[in-house]
């Protein structure tokens, strides 16, 4: 009888970009995931930021755009009662 893992990839512990995927612990996942968004807001810091508001009529929410190279990043909604909601847009 077959194994019902044969016509599987034999590479399937190892990853797209080569390295090979491990259990790890909750605290290092923590840690890298801490560290991957500082260096996300770095980059960020180093782009222009367009802000467009797309939406501020009367007494409704303003509703601003924060676009990098054309690219919507975040939606914001500016409340009446002085809440914000941000949207962020990950495509």
């Amino acid at each position: 009888m077959d194994n019902y893992l044969t016509g599987r990839n034999k590479d399937s512990k190892t990853n797209l970009d080569g390295t090979i995927s491990e259990f790890r612990s909750l605290t290092d996942m923590a840690n890298n995931s801490a560290q991957l968004i500082q260096d996300q807001n770095k980059e960020a810091n180093d782009v222009e930021v367009e802000r467009e508001t797309v939406y501020s009529e009367g007494d409704s929410p303003v509703v601003e755009v924060l676009s990098v190279d054309g690219c919507p990043q975040e939606i914001i909604i500016h409340m009446n009662d002085g809440r914000v909601l941000k949207i962020a847009c990950n495509y």
